[in-house]
């Protein structure tokens, strides 16, 4: 909590030595934003109640360069903590630079938009890097090319620091065609205390294809080196959105995802088999009703499936 109030506090500063220049408007543009999921799970032979993605915070722009962005995130016990705490600065177009705690960008899952993700869940071979860290990043935006480098703890999302060193992530995709990504990524870092550090290796390659209002073709493999384990992990997910077939701007778009996740632990893989509709009453994907249906099917016995409903709603 110290390095987000650090953040807080540096670009409070700026802003005031901005404004003092006369580079800020005295009435800072502030965008909220946030996103609302409900979801009912049947699974065990026990339906449960609970939040999904729900997240609230706010974007503000205090200079043409200069900005600052917070999420609060509220977690099935109704827990809130710090998702988001960072300042960016845009010097000149394409680049970005990031301040304090903020996506690690490792995986594409990670840096698409909640809304724009296919299933309820976040794919398992994306669970393998924590989703955000504090550090200092560097983002390069050409529209047809994106990269980025950071420098982080190393920890995840809230944790303090368990050694002096740092970790490095970085990431580069392009877009050859308007409808097609492919990129990688590379996580260099640490683990544990400083009397006993262990190396981490981690690598990433992905592809995407969406074809507006038609074919979805998304596919990532993960490599992750620890010093207790190694694992490997992919899924591909195959779609089909089915709005020209249907009457009324009904917009219905079927899914499937298959995954795999092996690691040196394990004596045999696990894989999951992951069944999904989308219902968007928006085109912008903003408002849908998802069903997902996930069976384990490298487990044994009854009982290894789910059943997942959820209302989704993101504003900005």
């Amino acid at each position: 909590m110290l390095r987000i109030l650090v953040v807080l506090l540096c670009s409070f500063v700026l802003m005031l030595a901005l404004e003092v220049q006369g580079e800020v408007d005295s009435e800072v543009p502030i965008e909220f934003t946030g996103q609302f999921q409900v979801l009912s799970e049947y699974s065990n032979d026990i339906v449960e109640m609970r939040l999904g993605k729900t997240e609230i915070g706010i974007k503000a722009e205090l200079t043409k360069t200069l900005g600052l962005r917070m999420i609060y995130k509220v977690y099935s016990d109704f827990k809130v903590a710090l998702f988001d705490a960072y300042a960016s600065w845009k010097p000149i177009q394409p680049i970005e630079i990031q301040f304090g705690q903020f996506k690690t960008r490792f995986s594409l899952e990670n840096r698409m938009a909640p809304y724009k993700r296919d299933f309820i869940e976040e794919a398992v071979a994306n669970k393998l890097v924590s989703t955000r860290d504090f550090g200092v990043g560097l983002i390069l935006s050409t529209g047809m090319y994106e990269g980025g480098v950071a420098v982080i703890n190393g920890e995840g999302l809230n944790k303090q620091d368990a050694n002096c060193k740092k970790d490095i992530v970085g990431y580069i995709s392009a877009m050859p065609y308007k409808s097609l990504l492919i990129g990688t990524a590379a996580y260099l870092g640490y683990s544990g205390p400083d009397s006993s550090l262990g190396e981490i290796e981690r690598y990433n390659v992905h592809l995407h294809y969406r074809k507006p209002f038609h074919y979805i073709f998304q596919t990532e493999f993960t490599y992750d080196r620890t010093p207790e384990i190694i694992t490997k992990a992919y899924y591909l997910t195959i779609g089909y959105n089915l709005k020209e077939f249907l009457p009324h701007e009904l917009i219905l778009e079927p899914l499937v995802r298959f995954q795999y996740i092996d690691n040196s632990t394990n004596l045999e893989s696990e894989q999951y088999l992951t069944l999904g509709v989308n219902y968007y009453i928006e085109e912008n994907y903003k408002v849908r009703i998802q069903a997902n249906y996930q069976d384990r099917l490298s487990a044994e016995g009854d009982n290894n499936d789910s059943f997942i409903l959820g209302i989704y709603y993101a504003f900005n």
